[in-house]
């Protein structure tokens, strides 16, 4: 079973994540899995945020999953596993 937690930035998806780790279930944050990147939300090219880039940067990009990756990641793990994911 995969179990997706989705939100908006600072709802607790981290937070639930490592509880449930600690928990002792498979539970990975998909920001630190490299399966996600940002994207120039104009021309859909993948980019890269450097410190300091600002708000003006963040507004002109969103943060996307890439399925692709995602599916690569969880073909990984047992089928009958329970993962969560967020």
């Amino acid at each position: 079973m995969r179990v997706l937690l989705t939100g908006i930035a600072g709802s607790g998806k981290t937070t639930a994540m490592r509880a449930l780790g600690e928990a002792g279930y498979r539970a990975l944050d998909l920001d630190d899995c490299n399966v996600c990147t940002y994207v120039n939300k104009e021309t859909g090219e993948p980019a890269v945020y450097t410190e300091g880039d600002g708000g003006a940067w963040i507004a002109r990009h969103r943060w996307v999953v890439i399925v692709p990756k995602l599916v690569a990641l969880l073909d990984t793990f047992p089928k009958d596993e329970i993962v969560f994911m967020g």
